[in-house]
């Protein structure tokens, strides 16, 4: 449409072309359009749901794709799941901890055999957290004489220590008693985790501890 001033000051249509003079967008780019995208809580709900375990957006991304049959029909492109990944990590980060508890209290009303312990410091944040569940404590009583405790392992983005309790079976196969989380290495917070084992595997003691 090629539009011209007239002398009065107003403005007037000189040529229009009903048709398209360039070639539309492809159904693989319909993605990119401005008025295509529409994040929705569908895409939300997908993320969320493949985060908890530990889903990458881009892979998340690549997933759905696969379950609506291609990219033209997503709605969104990568960078969206990307931003609301982010967005949602800020959002959740000084709640993360209470929102790990939370799933340890629903695991136990779910499942009766389930223990967990935790501690809270002086500002009600979470310093240790030891759990297992029932076949933990069932490779225990069948494999719990030879104990090993190793503390060498630390989540990358919060630096506490990962200090899972393991065995060995009849398979000669690694098996786990239970795990725990612990924000650092003094007396007092290891005195802690082994009373909670103990508590946990109803006063059962291991005859010998390997400590790595």
């Amino acid at each position: 449409m090629i539009v011209s001033s007239t002398d009065d000051g107003q403005f007037e249509v000189c040529t229009f072309h009903a048709g398209h003079v360039h070639p539309l967008v492809t159904l693989s780019r319909r993605q990119f359009l401005r008025s295509f995208r529409n994040f929705s809580f569908i895409h939300m709900d997908f993320i969320c749901k493949y985060g908890r375990v530990n889903f990458g957006a881009s892979k998340v991304y690549y997933l759905m794709k696969e379950q609506v049959r291609g990219y033209e029909y997503m709605g969104c492109d990568q960078q969206d799941f990307k931003n609301y990944k982010r967005d949602l990590k800020v959002m959740i980060k000084d709640s993360d901890a209470h929102m790990f508890v939370d799933i340890l209290k629903k695991r136990k009303e779910v499942y009766l055999s389930f223990y967990y312990a935790h501690e809270h410091d002086e500002e009600n944040g979470l310093k240790n957290v030891f759990w297992c569940d029932s076949l933990c404590k069932r490779s225990y009583a069948l494999f719990g004489d030879l104990l090993s405790f190793d503390t060498k392992h630390k989540t990358n983005r919060y630096g506490v220590v990962f200090a899972p309790f393991t065995g060995i079976n009849h398979h000669r196969q690694l098996t786990c008693f239970g795990a725990r989380l612990i924000r650092d290495e003094k007396v007092e917070p290891f005195k802690w985790l082994f009373q909670c084992f103990i508590d946990a595997m109803r006063g059962n003691k291991p005859k010998a501890i390997i400590v790595g």
